[in-house]
Order: structure tokens, then sequence, then C-alpha cells
């Protein structure tokens, strides 16, 4: 064992050290991405609830103020149509209501529809951007949910990196007096962060290897 150089076996040691810390930070980020899509869906479920709730109770509000329980002016716009239908049958049957002196003319129950609808539907304008507002924020989740491919990715490259590594140490290991030398190690290290970099294909992932070993991606 005097034949080792304790030079070559310190940096490679270190060099060890620091390719654990990358892959450190490749997990790390992958555990806070997890972290945001699983709450940013979570989110995204809850908003979509109370928006219908909300949209909800904004319906029953309107169809108690119109039907059940309506205003002044509601209850004159219902009662004016209701007389108008009914001066209309009572045409129709050769009978005239008192409350009435003539039928009225097609015209004027279309009038008196328009004017009911349109009452009820300044109401419901609320209730029309429902479907755009839960579109929007189904398209977010989608848009979180798609981290997926990305997540799976990372975990890959980590996974191949630990490969890497124990293929490389495995090759030193095997005749370490013979291999731990320091023109092998600096081989083993160059082979190893140009392999690394070369699986990375988001700028993050380059960004925390760069972060550790410096400006040394240029050398891939």
């Amino acid at each position: 064992m005097t034949n080792i150089d304790k030079g070559a076996t310190r940096n490679l040691v270190a060099f060890i050290r620091a390719y654990t810390d990358v892959l450190e930070k490749q997990l790390q980020a992958v555990r806070d991405t997890m972290r945001e899509t699983t709450e940013g869906v979570m989110d995204g479920i809850q908003r979509i609830s109370d928006r219908t709730a909300e949209k909800k109770k904004e319906a029953n509000t309107v169809l108690v103020s119109t039907y059940t329980n309506p205003s002044e002016d509601a209850k004159k716009t219902m009662d004016s149509v209701q007389d108008a239908v009914a001066a209309v049958f009572d045409a129709a049957q050769g009978t005239k209501p008192a409350s009435v002196t003539a039928a009225p003319t097609d015209d004027d129950l279309k009038a008196k529809l328009r004017r009911h609808a349109g009452f009820f539907s300044k109401h419901m304008e609320a209730l029309e951007t429902l479907d755009e507002d839960v579109q929007g924020m189904l398209l977010t989740m989608m848009g979180m949910l798609s981290r997926d491919d990305v997540i799976s990715q990372r975990v890959d490259h980590v996974v191949q990196s630990l490969q890497a590594m124990q293929m490389s140490l495995a090759y030193v290991l095997v005749d370490f007096e013979a291999r731990c030398r320091q023109a092998d190690v600096d081989k083993v290290v160059k082979d190893l962060k140009s392999f690394t970099l070369r699986t990375y294909t988001t700028e993050e992932e380059r960004q925390a290897f760069v972060s550790v070993f410096g400006e040394d991606k240029k050398a891939s």
C-alpha cells in the first residue's frame, strides 16, 4: 500500500464529495418541484370548488329574488307578462278580462316578454363567467401537471449519474494502487463531468452543476 498516490486519492475523494453535492442539489430541486406541483393542483381544485359554490349561491339568489320572493320591480314585470298572456287567451276564447280593455297584439306581448327576459338576464350575467373561470383554472392545473415529465427526466438523470459514478469508481478500485494516479483520476473526473452534463436537459440542472464545479461546463 506504500505505492498509493495520496494526492490523487485526496483529489478523488474531494471530487466524489462535490459530485454527490451536485446530485443532492438535483434531488432537492425535484422535491421542490413536486411540492409546488402538488400545492398548485390542490389550490386549483379548491379555487374551482369555491368559485362553483359562489356562482351557485349567486344563481340561487337570482332565482329567489326573481320568482320566489321578487322585488317590486320584478313583480310588476311578471304581473304585466301574466296579464298580457291572460288577455291573449281570453281574446282567443271570445271573452275579455275586466282588467284589460283590449287584447294585446303580438308585438305588445313580445315586448313584455323581452322586458321580463331582460330583467332576468341582467341578474344572470355574472353566472355566464363560470365556464370561462373554470376553464382558466383547469388550464393552470394542466400546466402544473405537465411538470410530471420534467420531474421524471430529472430523476432519471440522477440515477444515470449515480450509475456512471459507480462504474468510474469500480474502474479505479479494481486496481487501486495502479489506477489511483493523478492522470487516471483526472481522466475519470473529466469523463464523469462530461457525461453528466450531456445528460442534462434543463438550464436549472446545468446551473446546479456549475454552482459546484464552476465553469467546468465549458469543457463539455
